[in-house]
């Protein structure tokens, strides 16, 4: 069952919004996750918990967490076909353990502390967000523009194709600047 012209117009266009808030969440719930989560309410309960008066405990599992699907937001800008699905599945693995990360850090806090400012709820916040777009990722994402292949490495005919090192001599610089573009290198003689 194929999707009408009207559809593919509109899933094109869910692209960048769809990457934006893949990028702001993954990079939200790394923040969050790397920043004081809880915090000793006093002097003596820091005593009590191990912290220092000074010290509060972040979410590293978080932060580890929304780094990997900040990455593969970046992969997904730059592959095409099933690599961009399947790195677009990894990323809302990535997402969904750090919501139970954050859910879990947020059940674990350490006696006599408190929740430290609003770093664990941005956080998590981040990774539904996440999580959210990257799933919207796999579902769309082979209706979304792709790289071109402009500057893949050439082959079969169009390496056959390439100016041999005679050529050289005789080609002026337009000839071997649209040689390259073309995905053709002008310094390979044609024997190899």
């Amino acid at each position: 069952m194929g999707c009408s012209v009207a559809e593919a117009g509109s899933r094109r266009r869910t692209f960048w919004p769809t990457v934006l808030a893949g990028v702001v969440g993954s990079g939200l719930a790394a923040m969050g996750g790397s920043k004081d989560w809880f915090a000793a309410a006093n002097q003596s309960a820091a005593a009590l918990s191990g912290l220092g008066t000074t010290s509060a405990l972040d979410a590293p599992a978080v932060t580890a967490l929304g780094l990997v699907a900040l990455a593969a937001w970046g992969v997904v800008l730059v592959t095409r076909g099933w690599v961009r699905r399947g790195v677009a599945v990894l990323g809302a693995l990535a997402g969904a353990g750090a919501v139970a990360a954050g859910i879990v850090s947020l059940g674990d806090a350490p006696h006599g502390t408190h929740l430290s400012g609003a770093w664990p709820w941005l956080g998590l916040v981040g990774a539904v967000l996440a999580t959210v777009a990257a799933v919207a990722a796999v579902m769309m994402a082979p209706a979304w523009p792709e790289m071109g292949r402009k500057y893949d490495a050439p082959t079969g005919a169009a390496q056959a194709a390439t100016l041999g090192p005679e050529d050289l001599g005789e080609a002026d610089n337009i000839d071997l600047w649209k040689s390259i573009t073309e995905g053709r290198d002008p310094t390979l003689d044609g024997d190899e």
